[in-house]
């Protein structure tokens, strides 16, 4: 079923294997113990450092009652499941970061620095319901001044995903829930400058 998977990606994508499985190594999938139950959605690498891994994911898939969390990342032939801890959320705008406290050998993606138009044809790679990372495939049908939405709607899961043009080169924005809106780059860019891991 997995290689199913990739033949269709790649048959219906602008991505090469290669591209491919550096979406995979990039996209994890968390996991948060707490209070109120436990919960997962999706999360990716924004940055590496040498003894830091930032990842995002969104607001919502961790704002619980004294959470613990973990991520799961999935490699072509295995996974990495480690602690990570919250280093900040953004409820408003439903944006978080987590850090693991060393550098993983996973990919990191790079934020769009141009602006999303209407029409562009856009990616979505996550984890729905704990799975191996897969992809959808849309538009974006809809803009606001710091959200866009994307068609058709993302599967439960998702939350935190990233979406990214179709060579899947950069993120434009991430999931939020359900309903196919999603943050846009120039939010989650000033939120990490505001938490020092991006500089500009």
């Amino acid at each position: 079923m997995r290689m199913l998977s990739l033949f269709l990606i790649l048959l219906f994508s602008q991505l090469t294997y290669a591209d491919h499985i550096d979406l995979v190594k990039s996209t994890c999938r968390v996991y948060v113990q707490s209070d109120d139950g436990q919960f997962s959605g999706t999360g990716w690498t924004v940055k590496l450092k040498e003894d830091k891994t930032y990842i995002i994911t969104a607001a919502h898939v961790i704002d619980k009652k004294n959470p613990t969390f973990k991520v799961k990342f999935f490699y072509p032939m295995s996974t990495l499941f480690t602690e990570a801890k919250l280093l900040g959320k953004d409820v408003e705008n439903d944006i978080a970061v987590l850090t693991v406290s060393k550098k993983l050998k996973v990919k990191a993606l790079n934020l769009a620095e141009k602006k999303i138009e209407l029409g562009d044809r856009i990616i979505s790679h996550g984890c729905p319901k704990g799975n191996w990372p897969s992809m959808v495939f849309g538009r974006v049908k809809a803009i606001g001044s710091n959200y866009f939405k994307m068609s058709p709607d993302v599967i439960p899961g998702r939350s935190g995903a990233a979406i990214m043009d179709e060579e899947g080169n950069y993120v434009y924005g991430i999931v939020l829930r359900t309903n196919g809106y999603a943050i846009s780059s120039k939010v989650i860019r000033q939120f990490l400058i505001e938490h020092k891991v991006l500089n500009k």
